[in-house]
């Protein structure tokens, strides 16, 4: 495998790593992610989706750019993550007995998601 390679697939991986981790954190418990002090600042919650959504925008950029158009990998990023979003809280409102479907963690979803790829379009 050349070095390019393996930086494009580590890329990736690191991508689907943090993509794993949100989904994974939105699937548990909240009371497993309770931080004393934290989890009771208003708007806290919605804060903590649109860093993670901007985080993980950033990592597929990152990832797809070395393959793909930037205009596709602008696409399959915002579209990928937004329906994303939108699985992980109907899969929440089905799925888990301490959560719900929270229109407004979407709404910080897709913000993320947006801001994370308009920084990554600005600065590359």
């Amino acid at each position: 495998m050349s070095e390019r390679n393996f930086k494009v697939n580590f890329k990736y991986l690191i991508a689907i790593f943090w993509t794993l981790l949100i989904f994974t954190g939105c699937m548990v418990s909240s009371s497993m992610l309770k931080v004393n002090g934290v989890d009771n600042i208003v708007g806290f919650d919605k804060l903590a989706h649109f860093i993670l959504y901007s985080v993980c925008s950033w990592l597929w950029m990152t990832a797809l750019i070395s393959n793909k158009t930037r205009k596709n990998a602008t696409l399959y990023t915002i579209s990928g993550l937004i329906i994303l979003g939108f699985i992980i809280e109907c899969l929440q409102a089905g799925l888990t007995k301490d959560r719900s479907f929270e229109f407004y963690d979407i709404l910080a979803n897709v913000a993320g998601t947006i801001f994370g790829t308009t920084i990554f379009l600005k600065l590359r």
